[in-house]
């Protein structure tokens, strides 16, 4: 690991940093692990496959939509 996976902003304004292009194309695996729908281990033992993590992310999208949509409805 020679790269960092995160770097800080870097200019001003810039918002929070950035990922290693390399390791966000990993975070559709980690976005459930971190939301606790899954397990690392779970992943690790192969209980949980691509598909599930895919499936995962579906509905988390939906999630969010569903929630901006409530919160734009009460404004």
């Amino acid at each position: 690991m020679g790269r960092p996976l995160w770097s800080g902003p870097r200019d001003v304004g810039e918002p929070v940093g950035r990922f290693d292009a390399g390791f966000e194309r990993e975070l559709i695996i980690w976005r459930p692990i971190l939301a606790r729908h899954v397990s690392l281990d779970a992943v690790k033992r192969g209980d949980v496959d691509l598909l599930d993590i895919l499936k995962l992310n579906a509905l988390m999208d939906a999630q969010q939509a569903a929630q901006a949509a409530a919160d734009n409805k009460a404004r």
